[in-house]
């Protein structure tokens, strides 16, 4: 069973598709890149074709750089979740009773002093747990967009204008 007259093997579609590529990172046009694939090929190839051809490589960049996106998204993400888990482990640490023993020699042989202290936690680990927290949801997106300086004037004078126009409609003409 050969294949249907017209159409293009998978083969040759992809080297046309480098060779389309390849040609279009140069800065050629349409037209010079539809030449190339006809004299390449032995077949007529339009302006139009080269179109779709060039649509086609942008959706599979587009996808390629979507995923490496995503990728690194991820690896960034893993590493604030370690952080995270780093954090919250020295914060425990940091939390309880903390025990010294301390030994001299004295008059009567050695003397040990014991020394229990109650320890509240260091807050240099909730920090750091704050930190990967915010960062966390920056780069998740998940953060409310934040108004300007020059946004909160412009809605201010917004406000005061539509005050005065309110105000103008209410008063009574003479």
């Amino acid at each position: 069973m050969g294949r249907k007259p017209g159409r293009i093997s998978e083969k040759s579609k992809d080297a046309r598709l480098t060779i389309t590529s390849e040609l279009y990172l140069q800065g050629k046009t349409q037209r010079q890149i539809a030449g190339v694939i006809a004299e390449k090929f032995g077949f007529g190839w339009t302006q139009y074709s080269v179109h779709k051809d060039l649509k086609a490589l942008r959706a599979e960049w587009r996808s390629a750089r979507l995923s490496t996106f995503e990728a690194k998204v991820n690896a960034e993400l893993a590493i604030l979740d370690q952080l995270e888990m780093e954090a919250w482990a020295g914060w425990e640490r940091s939390v309880g009773t903390y025990i010294t023993e301390s030994t001299k020699n004295g008059k009567d042989g050695i003397e040990v002093t014991t020394k229990t202290e109650e320890l509240a936690g260091d807050p240099r680990f909730l920090d750091q747990v704050q930190n990967c927290v915010k960062k966390r949801c920056e780069i998740l997106g998940l953060n409310a967009p934040v108004k300007s300086t020059h946004e909160m004037v412009g809605d201010f004078l917004d406000n005061l204008v539509a005050a005065r126009r309110q105000k103008m409609q209410v008063t009574p003409k003479p």
